[in-house]
């Protein structure tokens, strides 16, 4: 990394193939260069996907291999590396060929395979493919459940489409119960519409992909060419993303405007995909519809100049929204930890006991909310 900082290249870092892949996608470099045995997406299968990705598949690609690997070197070069050198190469020799690569586009590989030869391992390179896309699937797939956010998981599952199953795009959305479109959450590709998904006509794939919990073809379907156009294209994958018999989210996905049929083995991948992100979805969901609650309650607190505090038997804040600053000089954030008592000062033995039921839970009130208000400097 340092001799080619110091060779004149900006160098932009991955952790793993995943993300190489995303950066590369999203800002195609002058040349990319990677190890054969990355994590998450090996060097050869990111090599395979930027080959045949629309946006980088004029991007040189180099792999660094394990010195004398024959077997490594063999499909380095058939998956279409244009460089592949050994981690011994030198930093001079491989900056020299990086920049030759990015200046010209030409390849420098050597000793590929006789014709023959070539032949008969890319048939056998057929079936390894998609074992391989597969297991890519899989791997990517499993970091589908530590997702932070809907915008997170729904870019996981674009990028294992990508990446994993070779589609050229994928858009992805989510809806509220009974609600008649998909929000969009994800868009990746050239020419995608990033607008929501409509589900006002009963015919559309999309539609039908809602009403029946399936995947549906577009191409299988019977409806005017006006509903079933979409991005420049009438053939793409409609796979609903499902939970509790309920359908929350689709993912739509096409091999481009280049017409290529989608294989069977491709959409078993996303229906994969889907199954495996339902129950995620579900919770993230749930918590951002929560998340906006919160903030409504807490604009309408900050209107009505009110505050709430939420204590736990501890009788520590744990939460805090409205008026604070107005009522008890403090922001919410600030009150967050703070000893319930230390913030708001009571008068009288019977609003103590009544609040010290509430939080022990010894003597449960009717209600378990407890109205103060502020009067002559104390709180009532």
């Amino acid at each position: 990394m340092t001799g080619l900082c110091e060779g004149g290249f900006t160098v932009s870092a991955a952790d793993d193939g995943m993300e190489a892949a995303v950066k590369a996608c999203e800002t195609p470099p002058g040349a990319v260069l990677a190890s054969a045995l990355l994590p998450v997406l090996d060097g050869i299968r990111l090599c395979r996907f930027l080959k045949t990705h629309p946006s980088t598949r004029g991007v040189p690609v180099v792999l660094t291999i394990p010195d004398g690997n024959r077997n490594l070197r063999f499909r380095s070069e058939l998956a279409g590396a244009d460089m592949v050198v050994p981690y011994s190469h030198p930093v001079g020799a491989l900056a020299a060929g990086l920049k030759k690569l990015a200046s010209d586009g030409k390849s420098t590989a050597e000793g590929r395979p006789s014709d023959g030869v070539q032949v008969l391992h890319s048939l056998s390179e057929g079936l390894l493919n998609r074992l391989e896309r597969l297991e890519t699937v899989m791997g990517l797939a499993e970091g589908l459940g530590d997702s932070a956010t809907v915008a997170e998981l729904f870019r996981r599952i674009a990028v294992s489409v990508l990446v994993g199953l070779g589609f050229e795009r994928v858009w992805g959305g989510s809806r509220q119960r009974d609600e008649p479109r998909f929000q969009m959450r994800i868009a990746m590709g050239a020419g995608i519409s990033r607008k929501p998904i409509e589900l006002r006509h009963r015919e559309s794939s999309a539609a039908l992909a809602a009403d029946t919990g399936r995947q549906v073809f577009s191409s299988s379907l019977h409806a005017s060419s006006g509903i079933l156009e979409w991005s420049g294209t009438l053939d793409y994958l409609d796979t609903p993303i499902t939970a509790g018999g309920e359908v929350l989210g689709l993912i739509r996905a096409d091999r481009g405007v280049t017409g290529r049929p989608v294989s069977p083995w491709s959409a078993e991948g996303v229906k994969m995909l889907a199954d495996l992100a339902g129950g995620s979805l579900l919770s993230l969901l749930s918590r951002e519809q929560a998340a906006m609650c919160r903030e409504e309650t807490g604009e309408l607190l900050e209107a009505l100049r009110n505050a709430a505090l939420t204590v736990n038997r501890d009788k520590t804040i744990v939460d805090a929204m409205g008026s604070t600053e107005a009522l008890l000089g403090r922001e919410p954030h600030q009150l967050v930890g703070e000893p319930f008592v230390s913030v708001v000062t009571l008068r009288g033995e019977d609003q103590r006991d009544l609040i010290a039921s509430v939080l022990s839970a010894s003597r449960p009130p009717p209600s378990r909310s407890l109205r103060i208000t502020p009067r002559e400097g104390s709180w009532r």
